[in-house]
C-alpha cells in the first residue's frame, strides 16, 4: 500500500502480476515511476546505482526490499528446505548494485511464529546466467 500511495494508482497498476515487477521490465517501470521520467534498461539502473546516482540507488533499494518481502513469502508458501535459489540478471544486478541490505532486512522482518521457518531456509543467488542451459545440456548428455 505504501508503494501504491507513493507511485499513485496509475503507476502501481503497471505491476498487476508478480512477473510485472520482478523482471527487467518491472525494474525499468519501477525506476521510471519513482523518477517520474522515461524508462531506462535495468542494466543502466544498476550501473547508475553503483556509480552513486541517488535516484537509481533508491530504485535498487526499493526493488531489493520488495524482492526480500516476496522471497520471505515464497519461503513460507513452498518451504524449500534445501534452499531457494534466485537466478537471472535482474536479481543479481539489484543485489550487487546495493539492494542486498534492503533485501536481507525485508526478509528478516518479524512474522511472529514463522520467523524461525523463514530464517532456516537458505537463499542463494545463482551468478551464472547460463546455469539452466548447462543443466539441460548435462541432462541431454546423460540421457543420450
Amino acid at each position: 500500500d505504501a508503494l501504491r500511495q507513493r507511485l499513485g494508482e496509475a503507476a502501481a497498476a503497471a505491476f498487476a502480476t508478480v512477473e510485472d515487477l520482478f523482471s527487467g521490465r518491472g525494474l525499468s517501470a519501477l525506476d521510471a515511476a519513482l523518477r517520474g521520467s522515461a524508462a531506462r534498461p535495468g542494466r543502466a539502473i544498476a550501473e547508475a546505482a553503483r556509480a552513486g546516482e541517488g535516484a537509481a540507488a533508491e530504485t535498487v533499494a526499493v526493488f531489493g526490499r520488495l524482492l526480500g518481502l516476496y522471497v520471505r513469502d515464497l519461503c513460507l508458501v513452498f518451504l524449500p528446505r534445501d534452499g531457494l535459489y534466485l537466478a537471472g540478471s535482474v536479481a543479481r544486478g539489484v543485489i550487487e548494485a546495493g539492494g542486498a541490505a534492503q533485501f536481507r532486512a525485508a526478509r528478516a522482518e518479524p512474522r511472529g511464529r514463522y520467523d524461525a521457518i523463514v530464517q532456516s531456509i537458505a537463499v542463494r543467488l545463482i551468478a551464472d546466467d547460463m546455469a539452466p542451459l548447462t543443466g539441460c545440456l548435462r541432462a541431454l548428455r546423460a540421457a543420450g
